[in-house]
């Protein structure tokens, strides 16, 4: 496999986006076949994840899903039950939401949530620096929602929720149970969550 046109892309990025560091390795059938850093990166370096950890929130909650534990046309409710009562932004100001929050809003980002990370309720919760995901979570609930769940896509804290609804089910903190679901069965030591 030639990757030299791969090679060069990322050596452009320092000039072009002024990307001071980046580093990649490409895997087929599970053997490292590239591997290729720029700037102050080294290849035994951690890295954080930041929303590519959603990728590893939505495959742990479908691992529930495949098991019957949960179902995408659950209502959040059922599993949080701060979620019952929600409120909508609308022009008139602040109404409750007709439409129940679904499961399957919270994995396709139609739940109506925002990205918010300094809402008053979220900014009061994390006051708490022991704050659990439920906590967290919970404190979310009371934000008003951007639309009626279900009826359009926003980025936002959606899979946060997922995380809390997987650690009602299993009775686990999120981090035990990626560990137990992903992590361990697939030998991945040097991460976490």
């Amino acid at each position: 496999m030639d990757f030299s046109s791969l090679k060069n892309y990322m050596d452009s990025l320092y000039d072009t986006y002024g990307i001071i560091s980046c580093d990649l390795a490409v895997n087929y059938k599970h053997k490292q076949v590239f591997r290729y850093s720029i700037g102050e990166v080294k290849k035994e370096d951690l890295q954080w994840l930041y929303s590519m950890s959603k990728v590893i929130t939505c495959t742990a909650l479908m691992r529930l899903v495949e098991r019957g534990e949960l179902g995408l046309n659950d209502k959040v409710s059922d599993y949080l039950p701060e979620y019952a009562d929600l409120y909508v932004r609308t022009k008139d100001g602040v109404k409750k939401a007709q439409n129940d929050l679904l499961i399957w809003h919270l994995f396709g980002m139609r739940s109506g949530m925002t990205y918010d990370l300094w809402s008053s309720e979220l900014k009061k919760a994390r006051e708490n620096e022991n704050a659990t995901t439920r906590e967290l979570v919970a404190a979310m609930a009371k934000e008003p929602l951007l639309f009626e769940p279900g009826t359009a896509y926003n980025y936002s804290l959606s899979h946060d929720v997922l995380a809390a609804v997987a650690e009602v089910i299993t009775g686990k903190t999120f981090h035990e149970f990626l560990k137990d679901e992903i992590f361990t069965p697939l030998g991945m030591t040097d991460i976490g969550f």
